[in-house]
């Protein structure tokens, strides 16, 4: 378990299929996705003031992987939904089960 990862360090390649070009358009980034008044993002997660705090025992799952086009260092596997409520409610860290990207041999 890492302790203390950065929200705005986080990245998605995909939330849902709804999200795609919300995501796209910026870079994957969990923190500025979850500022965007884009109607699919507010229809998704509500208007920013009427989100709720979400539960803070929750298991998120990254990998250490800076990508280009990506803005991040670590890609979220399991949570983004989590993180951007996290982020909204000015939560700037967070605890994740953090792996390392397996090497090619």
């Amino acid at each position: 378990m890492r302790k203390g990862v950065r929200i705005e360090e986080c990245w998605t390649a995909r939330i849902n299929s709804d999200l795609e070009d919300a995501v796209n358009e910026v870079n994957g980034n969990l923190s500025r996705l979850a500022k965007s008044e884009r109607p699919e993002v507010i229809e998704e997660f509500g208007k920013i003031e009427e989100r709720k705090k979400p539960t803070r025992n929750r298991t998120l799952i990254g990998i250490l992987n800076k990508k280009p086009g990506k803005q991040g260092s670590v890609e979220i596997i399991d949570g983004a939904h989590r993180l951007v409520a996290m982020w909204t409610k000015e939560v700037k860290k967070t605890n994740m089960f953090l792996g390392k990207p397996k090497m090619k041999s």
